[in-house]
């Protein structure tokens, strides 16, 4: 009797540990919105061909990205094929909104994988970072992670393209300040 017990008691605190870690979220899924300001139109009122990727990157993975110039991975002989990215597609006669809604299946796919970052990059014609590749402006990354968000599933995530880059327009507390090799 007394080895049933403790064996039940085992598989019980095992059972209870699988539950309680597996079925947690570590991100907080987010509603993103891409908008691409009116001043990128030229003349005759046509906007460029902008295409912006959303990647949500594990901390191994953020550290390598962080520091790859931008040009390379839009760069079509060396193109990122195996990541899991949102795909936003820009131009033509108006300044378009975009958005990934937080109940895109992505996310899920992206917690799965152990994301604690979202890279936004935005591949904009004329535009390079100023010597440092760090602080590249087709690049903004923002945290993932339930614990750097308060009230998580009312936060959306605002982003805007202009001629100088892309920004993340939302709180400036939810904005990574440091590079990444601090953390």
């Amino acid at each position: 009797m007394q080895g049933a017990i403790g064996w039940l008691a085992r598989a019980g605190c095992v059972a209870g540990l699988a539950f309680t870690t597996g079925c947690a979220s570590h991100i907080a899924p987010h509603t993103v919105t891409v908008s691409m300001a009116e001043t990128m139109a030229d003349a005759a009122g046509v906007y460029p061909s902008v295409e912006v990727h959303l990647v949500a990157l594990d901390p191994l993975d953020s550290r390598v990205f962080e520091r790859m110039a931008v040009s390379d991975y839009f760069n079509p002989n060396r193109r990122m094929t195996r990541l899991d990215k949102h795909l936003m597609a820009f131009g033509g006669q108006k300044a378009d909104t975009l958005i990934l809604q937080r109940n895109d299946p992505i996310w899920r796919r992206w917690d799965i994988s152990g994301a604690a970052d979202l890279f936004t990059l935005a591949d904009l014609p004329g535009v390079q970072p100023a010597g440092n590749q760090l602080r590249d402006p087709r690049r903004e990354v923002v945290p993932l992670h339930r614990s750097r968000w308060w009230f998580p599933r009312k936060q959306n995530l605002k982003f805007m393209l202009d001629r100088n880059g892309i920004y993340y327009v939302g709180p400036k507390k939810y904005r990574r300040q440091q590079p990444l090799e601090n953390y």
